[in-house]
């Protein structure tokens, strides 16, 4: 699977590369691709995107409390846990590949795939040509 063009210094980042990048998600199963969201999902990226940078955010500014950034995580994993299982082509799989896995290494990884797909969203109206505006009367 290969969603493309999420740039970083002029380079196109998939998500088969942050797939390889991101050892946690080595072995994460199929995603539905950014350009085949439906409506539903388009929505849910775009609303759990705000809320995962508004909890990131938080935990950048009260680093240094160890209960602002657990909870912080905990947050972020909650939300996303909820898209990723919208998201996935197979819950089942999803579940199976979410088994054990660490906290913090999960919310960084989640973090990293839900600012992709926000990055994606609309890429492929905003490529068509826009049509001329008619004249009027």
């Amino acid at each position: 699977m290969t969603a493309k063009n999420k740039k970083t210094d002029n380079v196109t980042e998939t998500l088969d590369d942050i797939k390889t990048r991101i050892e946690v998600l080595h072995d994460l199963p199929d995603l539905t691709p950014p350009n085949r969201l439906n409506v539903r999902q388009s929505g849910e990226t775009a609303v759990t995107y705000e809320m995962v940078r508004e909890a990131f955010t938080q935990m950048q500014e009260d680093k240094d409390s160890d209960l602002t950034v657990t909870a912080a995580v905990s947050y972020i994993n909650e939300k996303m846990d909820a898209w990723m299982r919208l998201v996935a082509v197979d819950e089942a799989k999803y579940d199976e590949w979410a088994q054990g896995r660490e906290p913090f290494e999960l919310a960084g990884a989640f973090i990293a795939l839900i600012g992709f797909y926000k990055g994606e969203l609309g890429k492929s109206r905003r490529s068509a040509k826009p049509t001329p505006a008619a004249e009027s009367n």
